[in-house]
Formats: structure tokens, C-alpha cells, sequence
């Protein structure tokens, strides 16, 4: 038997023994402690292995197709890597398209795919091994400082590994991006429900969370995006080294880790972070265009914004900032035939990736942005009116001063920008807007052109911190030479000292930030088994204490309105989640006598109300510029609370009431 033969049976077997061990020792039951953990983590991290070698291998592929010019391995890998995960997310949202969403399909398709990317696992494995080899010697070489900077980043990266280990405990996490996934499987296929509306955002990299709930592993999702984040900052590392002078790379690659949201945000089962690979991969190969005019770049720019838009509706807008770049950044051209078909290269590409996503919406809805512009089924203006204003409730403000002091403002007013008040841009981020005063290449101008127009967009859209993070690389890069420039010019004698400073206080401030959030949500006992998956859902979901008694004591067939409430993860077909957060504004926007509101709750089946205090008061402070929810809410205590409900359980942060009229 040859070495080829040899890896190749090796690694079949390997797989297929994944396969029964998965079989034999199914996901540990939700009460459970002890040792069986140990079984879920090893399943988690060689399925999360097996999807990755598929996606590099399969990305390689598209590379060769292309036949991309030569670029860094680090490049490739990257490219590759990201290609490959959407080429996999497509072909799960294939199967959800012809309703065959079922765990038999997608094992078919998993394996199909493993049979065929299996010959080249062995040159992946060998690459990674040389790597490994590399990297030793050259730490070696290392100064004191950088080894110091590299320990940290380590421990960074384990310590988001280890949150990353919890049960599914983020707010958007149950909303969404892990139920529409679940909804998605127990429908054996993808619908566009309107009572659910996330169901119809682009969901590309749902699709690969798919395929963990599919064999019951939910953090599946998490270490899937940990990787997406991991890439984009190995992505902005492989950027830096091609355009920034030697020695500047590690430290915008440092910048970026030290953003205390990067690595925490990574660790949840967000879309965040590989949405930002993606749109931060098509501005990559537009700057390889540009160094190399070569159609397959372009091409490739194409189908990184076309899964960048196929992951978020705001990738719509990234497509639209870089083919103005292409129209722009070789301004003798404007009017050549060549520029009409670089755009036509770029844009055809682009829409063709993300065009299935809108083409659903379009199919069933008759609207491709369903909901957002035009509504749709059971999405009139006025319930569309309660979504806008919410969308638009972020930030604070659209002038043009508050367009100027955007910069001042996201920092000392954050919690108008996001959920979490960690998700802050790095304090060094304003030196990106000095970059031209000492630099001038074209790469850094497109770079700074870019990230402009697409904070433009975001401005004038939904002001959500998160959104932004595809321009974080861009802004790490742009900072560190105005770093390196300032401290250059104005601080020759200590310039390594201030440098190697600011990089390990951002890195520590980052560690510590992510060794907080393990102590808070008590990540060691669950990771180890010592607690239970309910346990700490009940110490870190505010809901759950009232989800629970409602699975575990109220029939099958009651309903219960969750009021600003739209956490449906861990509930069932009892719970009707509220996941545009609008219905009990709606319902009582008119003030109607209780006994008729009682009437218009039974005709949609509502037998009972759960009204989260915390999600409500959220909303009433922070996305309430109509006063919409504080009336509601007002109606609810005043009105109807004393003449129509009965109090049947009074959890940490949330009520749950029988509806007692009739």
C-alpha cells in the first residue's frame, strides 16, 4: 500500500469512526455533569476540523479554477479557507431549497464532499506542519517584547476558545442565528416565515451552523466563527506584510486582537466576524488587482463581496463601495470599454454568489429585501414603520456635526451603538484618519477611500457597532503607520518603547477583558463538566428561569406571547418569540379595551403572556425615539396586567401571566 493509499484509508476511517462515536455517544442530556463532556468537545472540534479541511480544499480548487497568479501561502490559505466555507454553506442551503434539510441529506452531501477533498488532506496537514516549523524558528529570533505579545495573543486565543465551549447563551444567538437554523431543520427545509422575519436575511454562514445542530452540537457554531475570526485578523497579517514596511505587520495584527470585542465577539455564535472576512477578502483582491491587473482577481473580489452579501444585507452596500473603487482607482480609464468590463467582471460575479439569498426572498415574498423597503406578507407599513425605527434608533443622530464627531461619539456614547458596551472600536483607530500625511501609495489611499465610503453607508443605515468590523482591519493598518510615523518623528529615542507599550496594553486589556467574561458566565464549569448546560443557561439566559417553567409545567397546547422578547432558542412550539419586537406595541398602539384585546390574543392563540422587564426596558431606553414602547408598556401595567391576567410565575427578569379574561 502506497503513502497516498495509506493517508487516504487513515483518514476515511478517522471520519467514519467520527460518525459512530457520534452515534453511540449522542450530545450529553441538558441536566447532565461529568465526564461525557469530554466526548461532546471531541466531536465538536474534529467535525469543526473536518468542515475546514473540506472548505481549504475545496477553496483550492476555485484558486486553480481561476487561476489566480501567484500569491503568499498565508493568502491562499485564506482565500481558500473562506471560498470553501461558503461553497459548503451553499450547497446546505441547497438542500434546505429542495426541502431535503434532513440529517441523511446532509450527511450524504458532508460525505460526498470528504471523498472527494480526501487526497489533498495530506498536503494540508504537511503545509500546517512546515508551518509550525517556521513560526519555531523564527520566535526564536524574536525580541523580548514580541514573544512577550505572542504568550498573550495565545491566551487570548484559549480563553475565547474556552467561552466559545458554553451552551448558546447570546441574545441574537437565540433569536436567530442559531433558531433559525433549528427552525430551518425542523421544517427539513428554508422558509421565509414572516412571523420570523430573520428567516429571510441573508443567512450563508447559518447555514454552516447548520450542520452542527444537525448532529446536536450547537457550539459547532461558535468554534466556526472563532476560526472566521481568526482568519480575518491571519487575512489582515497577510495585507500588512504586502504593503506595510518590515516590522509594521505584527503590530496591526496586534491592534486588531487588542480590540477586547474581537476576540469576544468571535467567541459567540455570530455571523459578525465571518461577514467581515468576507467583505474584507473582496477589498483584499481588489488591492491584488490593483498591483496585478489580472480578471481573476476581480473575479475573486467578486465572489468575497458576493458571500459578504449573501451573510448580511449590508454586504449589498460593501459591493456597491468597492465597485466604485474599480471605477475609480484608475481614473484615465473612465471611460474605456476596459472599465465598463471590470465592473461587469466584478458586479456580474458578485450578484450571481449572493443572488440565491434574494432570489428566495423574491420567490416566496415577492420582495428580495423582505422585509426591509417594500414589506410583504403580514408586513404592512405600519409593522414595517416599527422595524425602521428601530433599525434606525442606533446612534446618535444623522447630521452632518454628528457625521463629524462620529469619531468622539462611538466612544464616549456607546451604548447607543451596540448591545454590548465592549463592542467599541480600538482607541487607537482615529490615527487612521493622520495616514496621508505620511503616506501616500495608492494601496493605502484605496484603502482609507473605502473604508470612508462604507462608514458613509453605515451612517446613514443602521448605526450598529458590529457592522463596522470589516473596516477594523483596514483601520488597524492605517493606524500602525501613523504610529510608527509619529512616534518616528517625534519621539525618536523611545519609539520601541511606546510602541511595544500601546501593543501590550492593548493585548492584556484584550486577555483580561476575555479572562472576565469566563470568571462571569463561569466558563470553566460548564466547559469541564462540573455544571450543567441548564444550569448555566439559567445563570446567563435572563428568560430561561420562566422558559423552563413553561416546558416543564404548562400543557402542550398553550401559547405564550413573549413580550420584547425574542430569545425562541430554548423554548418550543409554546412559546410564540417576538423577533421584531414590536407585536405588543401594535397590538395595544390603539389603546383598546382589554376584553377586545382578549378576543384579538385568542384568535392568534395566545393563552398566556411572558413579559421580559429587562428586554422591554431596553427598548424604552435606548430604541424608543416615537415613545411606541413606553406606551405599550404603560397600557400593560395600567390597564390590562390588573383587569385581564393572573400571575403564575415570577422569574429573575421576566413574568409570565395566564390571560384570565373571557
Amino acid at each position: 500500500m502506497n503513502h497516498k493509499v495509506r493517508i487516504y484509508m487513515v483518514s476515511l476511517s478517522a471520519v467514519a469512526l467520527l460518525g459512530i462515536l457520534r452515534i453511540l455517544i449522542p450530545e450529553r442530556p441538558f441536566e447532565y455533569t461529568g465526564i461525557r463532556v469530554v466526548f461532546d468537545h471531541f466531536f465538536a472540534f474534529a467535525f469543526t476540523t473536518l468542515l475546514t479541511l473540506n472548505a481549504i480544499v475545496l477553496g483550492k480548487k476555485i484558486l486553480s479554477w481561476l487561476k489566480v497568479p501567484l500569491i503568499t501561502r498565508l493568502e491562499q490559505y485564506v482565500f481558500s479557507a473562506a471560498a470553501g466555507y461558503g461553497l459548503i454553506a451553499y450547497g446546505i442551503f441547497s438542500l434546505g431549497v429542495l426541502h431535503l434539510l434532513t440529517v441523511w441529506a446532509i450527511t450524504l452531501l458532508l460525505a460526498l464532499l470528504t471523498l472527494l477533498t480526501i487526497p489533498q488532506w495530506g498536503e494540508i496537514i504537511t503545509d500546517l506542519a512546515d508551518l509550525l516549523q517556521r513560526i519555531r524558528k523564527q520566535i526564536r529570533s524574536l525580541g523580548t517584547i514580541q514573544r512577550l505579545s505572542i504568550l498573550i495573543v495565545i491566551a487570548i486565543v484559549l480563553f475565547s476558545l474556552l467561552n466559545a465551549l458554553t451552551p448558546p447563551w447570546a441574545y441574537d444567538s437565540l433569536m436567530y442565528h442559531l433558531q433559525a437554523p433549528r427552525v430551518f431543520l425542523e421544517r427539513n427545509a428554508i422558509d421565509v416565515l414572516p412571523e420570523f422575519w430573520e428567516t429571510a436575511i441573508p443567512l450563508t454562514i447559518e447555514m454552516l451552523f447548520t450542520t452542527g445542530l444537525v448532529y446536536q452540537s450547537d457550539v459547532v457554531a461558535k468554534l466556526l466563527h472563532l476560526i472566521y475570526g481568526t482568519l480575518l485578523v491571519l487575512s489582515l497579517l497577510g495585507m500588512g506584510r504586502r504593503i506595510l514596511r518590515k516590522g509594521e505587520a505584527w503590530i496591526a495584527a496586534a491592534i486588531m486582537v487588542g480590540i477586547p470585542a474581537v476576540p469576544f465577539v468571535s467567541s459567540l455564535d455570530y455571523s459578525d466576524m465571518a461577514w467581515g472576512l468576507y467583505a474584507f477578502s473582496a477589498l483584499y483582491a481588489l488591492i491584488l488587482w490593483i498591483e496585478k491587473p489580472a480578471a481573476s482577481f476581480l473575479i475573486l473580489s467578486g465572489i468575497m463581496g458576493g458571500l459578504a452579501a449573501g451573510s448580511k444585507f449590508t454586504g449589498l452596500e460593501w459591493i456597491i463601495v468597492l465597485g466604485f473603487l474599480i471605477i475609480v482607482v484608475d481614473i484615465k480609464t473612465l471611460r474605456s470599454l476596459q472599465k465598463i468590463k471590470q465592473l461587469v467582471v466584478f458586479g456580474t460575479t458578485a450578484l450571481l454568489v449572493c443572488s440565491p439569498w434574494y432570489l428566495k426572498n423574491w420567490w416566496y415574498t415577492g420582495n428580495p429585501f423582505f422585509p426591509l423597503i417594500f414589506g410583504g406578507p403580514a408586513w404592512d407599513d405600519f409593522r414595517l414603520s416599527f422595524l425602521t425605527t428601530y433599525l434606525n434608533s442606533y446612534g446618535v443622530g444623522r447630521s452632518f456635526i454628528d457625521f463629524v464627531l462620529l469619531p468622539v461619539n462611538i466612544y464616549l456614547q456607546t451604548q447607543h451603538f451596540t448591545g454590548f458596551n465592549i463592542e467599541i472600536p480600538s482607541i487607537l483607530f482615529p490615527l487612521a484618519f493622520l495616514f496621508p500625511l505620511f503616506r501616500r501609495e495608492k494601496p493605502l489611499y484605496v484603502l482609507g477611500v473605502a473604508s470612508f465610503l462604507y462608514v458613509f453607508t453605515w451612517f446613514i443605515g443602521s448605526q450598529q457597532a458590529r457592522h463596522l468590523i470589516p473596516i477594523y482591519p483596514v483601520a488597524s493598518l492605517l493606524a500602525t503607520i501613523s504610529l510608527f510615523e509619529i512616534t518616528k518623528k517625534y519621539f525618536p529615542k523611545t519609539k520601541q518603547l511606546i510602541i511595544n507599550g500601546v501593543i501590550i496594553g492593548l493585548l492584556l486589556t484584550s486577555l483580561i477583558y476575555q479572562i472576565g467574561l469566563a470568571l462571569e458566565i463561569g466558563a470553566f464549569q460548564v466547559a469541564l463538566g462540573i455544571e450543567s448546560k441548564e444550569a448555566f443557561v439559567e445563570r446567563t439566559v435572563a428568560d430561561y428561569d420562566s422558559i423552563k417553567f413553561i416546558k416543564d409545567n404548562l400543557p402542550p397546547e398553550v401559547r405564550v406571547l413573549l413580550l420584547w422578547d425574542g430569545q425562541g432558542y430554548y423554548c418550543d412550539d409554546r412559546c410564540i418569540s417576538d423577533t421584531d419586537q414590536s407585536v405588543w406595541p401594535r397590538l395595544v398602539e390603539n389603546q383598546p379595551e382589554p376584553q377586545a384585546l382578549t378576543a384579538q390574543l385568542q384568535s392568534m392563540g395566545v393563552t398566556h403572556l411572558l413579559y421580559s422587564f429587562g428586554d422591554g426596558y431596553w427598548f424604552m431606553n435606548y430604541h424608543d425615539s416615537t415613545g411606541r414602547h413606553e406606551r405599550a408598556a404603560e397600557y400593560f401595567t395600567n390597564v390590562f396586567e390588573p383587569a385581564c391576567t393572573r400571575v403564575i410565575f415570577k422569574g429573575r427578569s421576566s413574568t409570565l401571566y395566564e390571560i384570565s379574561c373571557k
